[in-house]
């Protein structure tokens, strides 16, 4: 399927909304929410989170070429016999 698009004309300003959203202030930033982010989105004992975060995509990895390893071998296997 393609869809071909063409846009003629001058921009033009979205529509005007009536009344307000409810409920209000919904998707403020407060002072509270401003204290509580950190640089980077760095949080308070991060060393910890780093360390699962490696041991996870290495444990990841590991298995993957394993499995990898297992596929290649049990075709050969399979290609001798």
């Amino acid at each position: 399927m393609i869809l071909r698009m063409r846009v003629d004309g001058t921009a033009q300003p979205g529509p005007d909304y009536a009344g307000r959203s409810e409920p209000g202030r919904l998707f403020e930033v407060t002072a509270h929410d401003r204290a509580a982010a950190t640089p980077a989105g760095a949080a308070d004992g991060s060393t910890a989170l780093r360390a699962l975060a490696v041991g996870g995509i290495g444990a990841g990895t590991v298995l993957l070429a394993v499995l990898g390893v297992w596929t290649v071998l049990a075709r050969r296997r399979a290609e001798a016999q």
